[in-house]
């Protein structure tokens, strides 16, 4: 698997609601010091036995990051905006995880357990493959995109920037998923997605 450059410094996750919480098990299981988390809505129930950290923190200056944020264009946009900032981004592979060593994962990224990331597939910054998610051989998920638990891509699919597919859904072999698109839950998908749509259903249609 290509990956960015390996750091050894402390993890902030960018985001302290529910996926922020699966991203820092991930990161604590493969064996990364979670120094906090970063949220600007600044909830007032942090996630347990971690600490919410203030973005004035001097500690932030050698730490590495990765988004949390379940919104495909809000992660996108953080991700992005910590870029422009200097700030250093770190992929989080859970242990449980099958990622082939031909595949190549962007910065931010992050697998989740159980999935699988085939090789040949190319996974862009920012972009998210949930827990138990496979993405088969020579699949493209660009920047911002996320794969649902349990939704299959077939080989050759490509999502472009911020497409969603949605909890157990599946992408037939060569298809493509236009930006922003959404596949939902369950849906089976056999034909291009267009850019802005939603489809549902078996097999699924544009609402």
């Amino acid at each position: 698997m290509i990956l960015p450059a390996h750091h050894t410094a402390p993890l902030v996750i960018y985001g302290a609601g529910g996926h922020g919480r699966v991203v820092a098990d991930a990161a604590q299981a493969g064996g990364l010091e979670l120094l906090g988390f970063l949220d600007d809505a600044r909830p007032t129930d942090p996630p347990p036995s971690h600490t919410l950290l203030d973005a004035a923190d001097p500690r932030l200056a050698a730490a590495v990051f990765i988004v949390a944020i379940g919104d495909n264009a809000t992660r996108r946009r953080v991700t992005e905006r910590l870029v422009r900032d200097g700030r250093a981004l770190h992929t989080v592979i859970h242990p449980d995880a099958t990622v082939s060593l031909r595949s190549t994962l962007g910065l931010g990224v992050f697998v989740g357990a159980r999935a699988v990331v085939g090789p040949g597939a190319a996974v862009e910054p920012g972009a998210l493959i949930n827990t138990a998610a496979v993405v088969e051989h020579d699949v493209t998920v660009q920047a911002g995109a996320h794969v649902a638990p349990g939704a299959v891509l077939g080989g050759g699919v490509h999502l472009e920037p911020e497409a969603f597919i949605g909890l157990g859904a599946r992408v037939l072999p060569g298809l493509r998923v236009g930006t922003s698109a959404v596949v939902g839950a369950g849906a089976v998908l056999t034909r291009h997605a267009e850019a802005g749509r939603t489809y549902t259903g078996v097999p699924a249609r544009a609402r």
